[in-house]
C-alpha cells in the first residue's frame, strides 16, 4: 500500500492504511506499506513514481519465477492477493 501523509481526502486518513497494514499482517498475509511525508492523495514525485513501477516491476519477475511462466517481454501476469 502506498500512502501519502499529507492526504486530505474524507475517509482517507493515513492512520486507516496503518490499522489496514497491522491487520492483514496480524492474517499472516504478506503486505507492505509506504508512506510518504511530503505527498497528498496520490504520488506526485518523479522519485515516487519511479520507486512504485521499480516495486511493481519486482512483483511482477517474482510472481512470474514463481508461477514458472518464464519470462518472454509482454506477457501477463494475474495480480497477487
Amino acid at each position: 500500500m502506498y500512502h501519502g501523509l499529507g492526504d486530505q481526502n474524507v475517509g482517507t486518513d493515513p492512520t486507516n492504511s496503518m490499522r489496514l497494514f497491522h491487520a492483514l499482517n496480524g492474517l499472516g498475509k504478506t503486505t507492505a506499506l509506504y508512506l510518504y511525508p511530503l505527498e497528498d492523495h496520490g504520488p506526485a514525485t518523479r522519485e515516487t513514481l519511479l520507486r512504485s513501477v521499480a516495486r511493481w516491476a519486482g512483483v511482477a519477475r517474482q510472481v512470474r519465477e514463481e508461477s514458472g511462466a518464464g519470462g518472454g517481454e509482454g506477457q501477463e501476469v494475474g495480480a497477487r492477493y
